[in-house]
């Protein structure tokens, strides 16, 4: 990223990395064990009980409700990564 709000001669992304890495041979493509959840009122309960036993590597999470039913949702989703991840990393203080 940049700290500056208009781009800068010194400015690098991590686009140039990435492809300096793949130019050098430095990555090593590999699939993970993650999971694409469409979450709804219906489902929340599965996808929060396989975050709580830490089933995929990664997760990611897309609602398919209504406002209110997300806060409901929410919580569950929200109490299952308070069960695995309980302190909050050095970003979120």
């Amino acid at each position: 990223g940049s700290r500056n709000h208009f781009r800068a001669y010194t400015d690098v992304t991590q686009y140039l990395i990435r492809y300096g890495q793949l130019c050098e041979g430095d990555i090593v493509p590999r699939r993970t064990l993650g999971k694409m959840c469409i979450v709804n009122q219906e489902n929340c309960h599965y996808f929060a009980e396989g975050i709580a036993r830490q089933e995929w590597q990664m997760v990611s999470l897309n609602e398919d409700c209504t406002s209110e039913e997300f806060m409901g949702i929410k919580q569950e989703i929200n109490g299952a990564l308070e069960s695995i991840l309980p302190e909050k990393s050095s970003f979120e203080k």
